[in-house]
């Protein structure tokens, strides 16, 4: 099942007859272009305004056109190139932060968050034929930077040393990106380890071994360590092990998966202490996730590579939710009146971030760096289109016409969301929602990282299911943290975190409390999460629909929502409405969870169905 698929509501065997009681009309389409209001470009939280034709129209088929530019940002070192290269998200729904439809100035629709609740429905939904199409226009793509050669020859000082960062690397090669989803530093002496934890599906190399190494790599400082003396860099990966945490609820548990552990290694002249200020630490005490980069060693691994974004230019935008999913798709705008959609784009903290040329000396020393201006994005060349329908007589319009007129009302409904959030304060937590409508038909809700733009490192992406990667290869791909669902313990040991490095040890069991009755009934634990996701969707007892989330540990990663479904989702039947009505006196609802982290934010989207009714001389409302 697509995610955007629409149902006619005229059964198949009445549209022959349907058509001869039409006196046989013929209908004639065509394209028509529509331009923004306000501008044919917008940049970062820039508002994007356009009206749609008054014509029969095919909301299903509304469409916006437009081109990309990434400016650059920078960093603090002084030696190479000091440029910080912006990456577009993967699917470019993803720059939306809101989206606002009005009829005659009643409002339809305002959605917050709509990237977030678009990604939450995508990676629960899309499916891999359609992933690859969505590579075209939609940058449905991996986020890991391209890795390129530099276009000058290496050059040698007058001892006949190596000159850092000169030269080209002559043997084409691709770095392997490793998320770490935690992590944990001890120094005893001189030496100072980090244990990792990693839920990417890549090879992790073993850099001690000759084989591999860390072109890009936190610095020391990025784990809080300090010395008087000089600390080596890169660290090297030590001891891959697999390591029985992914499901366990307790520690001696064999579990069904396993998660990557290794060790990174720094050694100083003397002794090393932890715990320094570092901007690694989120807010809330806890440990940021980052991703480091390795590369097979070249013939002169003094010899350094640049990492470019790997970006599309031209997009197009045609899957959109709420009023463009409204059944029937072909409406007539002339009984309506001005139909204007409001689009406002994100902020710039949705851009993942390509560093090019991080410099080493002839001691291999790693030199850190910090961010001075982070990239940004603008959009170029903004236009729409929509498909467009007449007949030759007037058949249609006439029949219009009668229906309002003798004081009858056509009915358009359309699904509709509202979102609220809360910032956690940790542990067990009850979250508060309400919306009032005659159909809640599901509520989907997820928990983020306490800013989720800011608190990563600047080279940090997050594994999301197989797709393809950058070098137009199948494999796993990967998204920028913004959207990473992974916060407030889903996973239990391996994936929480409550302290500097300390691991949690218990699940987050969530439910839900609506209309003063508990759904489910019982608390529903990580582990059997994917297949209530499924069922919310009505997709766990079908052979053609899926995700591509693959493993356990990546879609906790990437598309781990806690989503019930309180509607019949009987696709036979598409203008049904037998959702929850929480229209009564108590309208109050609460997300219930065992386990967040202090300062992890949860989103909850309410998903209802909201009726436009229309009458005579464009008399419209809202019933919600």
């Amino acid at each position: 099942m697509d995610l955007f698929s629409q149902s006619l509501v005229v059964p198949q065997n009445l549209r022959f007859y349907l058509h001869r009681l039409a006196d046989n009309a013929q209908p004639s389409t065509n394209i028509l272009r529509v331009n923004a209001l306000n501008s044919t470009s917008a940049g970062s939280g820039g508002l994007i305004i356009v009206r749609l034709p008054m014509a029969l129209v095919d909301l299903n088929s509304f469409a916006m056109h437009f081109e990309t530019l990434v400016t650059n940002g920078a960093t603090s070192i002084s030696a190479g190139d000091n440029v910080l290269r912006g990456i577009l998200p993967k699917g470019i729904e993803s720059l939306i932060s809101r989206l606002e439809v009005s009829v005659n100035g009643l409002g339809l629709l305002n959605l917050q968050q709509y990237n977030l609740l678009f990604s939450l429905l995508k990676e629960s939904h899309q499916q891999l034929d359609k992933s690859l199409a969505r590579t075209q226009l939609q940058n449905e793509k991996d986020t890991v930077p391209i890795y390129s050669p530099s276009d000058t020859p290496p050059t040698f000082n007058a001892n006949g040393n190596y000159v850092a960062n000169s030269g080209t690397i002559t043997t084409s090669t691709e770095i392997v990106p490793i998320h770490v989803s935690n992590w944990s530093v001890t120094a005893s002496g001189t030496t100072a380890t980090v244990i990792c934890n990693t839920t990417t599906s890549e090879p992790i190399p073993c850099t001690g071994q000759g084989v591999y190494e860390l072109l890009y790599a936190p610095t020391a400082a990025f784990f809080g360590l300090a010395s008087a003396g000089a600390l080596t860099g890169p660290p090297q990966i030590t001891e891959v092990n697999p390591v029985a945490v992914a499901f366990e609820t307790t520690k001696n548990q064999v579990p069904g998966s396993f998660v990557n552990q290794f060790k990174l290694v720094y050694t100083s002249t003397q002794n090393i202490t932890t715990g320094a200020t570092t901007a690694a630490a989120a807010p809330n005490g806890t440990t940021t996730p980052f991703t480091i980069y390795a590369t097979v060693v070249q013939n002169d691994p003094g010899v350094q590579a640049r990492l470019i974004p790997n970006n599309n230019n031209y997009h197009s935008i045609h899957d959109w939710l709420s009023f463009f999913q409204a059944q029937p798709s072909w409406i007539q705008t002339q009984m309506l009146g001005e139909v204007e959609v409001r689009i406002t784009l994100a902020q710039n903290d949705v851009l993942g971030v390509s560093h090019p040329q991080v410099p080493y000396d002839d001691d291999a020393q790693f030199d850190g760096w910090t961010v001075s201006s982070l990239p940004d994005f603008s959009l170029q060349n903004i236009f729409f289109s929509i498909r467009t329908c007449s007949f030759d007589n007037n058949f249609v319009d006439d029949m219009l016409h009668h229906k309002l007129s003798s004081g009858g009302e056509i009915e358009i409904p359309y699904p509709n969301y509202f979102n609220i959030n809360q910032v956690q304060t940790g542990g067990s937590s009850q979250t508060r929602f309400s919306v009032n409508t005659q159909s809640l038909d599901k509520v989907v809700s997820c928990n983020r990282a306490a800013n989720p733009g800011q608190n990563y490192n600047n080279l940090c992406t997050v594994p999301c299911g197989m797709g393809p990667q950058s070098q137009d290869r199948m494999g796993m791909v990967h998204k920028t943290p913004y959207f990473c669902t992974t916060a407030s313990n889903p996973s239990g040991t391996c994936y929480g975190t409550s302290g500097a490095g300390t691991k949690s040890s218990g699940f987050n069991y969530w439910q839900y409390q609506i209309n003063n009755a508990f759904i489910p009934n019982y608390k529903i634990s990580p582990v059997n999460n994917f297949f209530f996701n499924q069922e919310m969707y009505n997709m766990h007892n079908e052979w053609c629909s899926g995700q591509n989330s693959t493993t356990p540990t990546v879609y906790l990663n990437t598309g781990y929502q806690m989503g019930v479904a309180l509607d019949f989702m009987d696709s036979e039947i598409p203008r049904l409405i037998s959702g929850v009505d929480t229209r009564g006196a108590v309208s109050v609802a609460y997300l219930n969870q065992d386990n967040n982290n202090a300062g992890d934010r949860t989103d909850i989207f309410t998903c209802f169905t909201s009726i436009l009714r229309v009458g005579a001389n464009q008399q419209i409302q809202v019933v919600y």
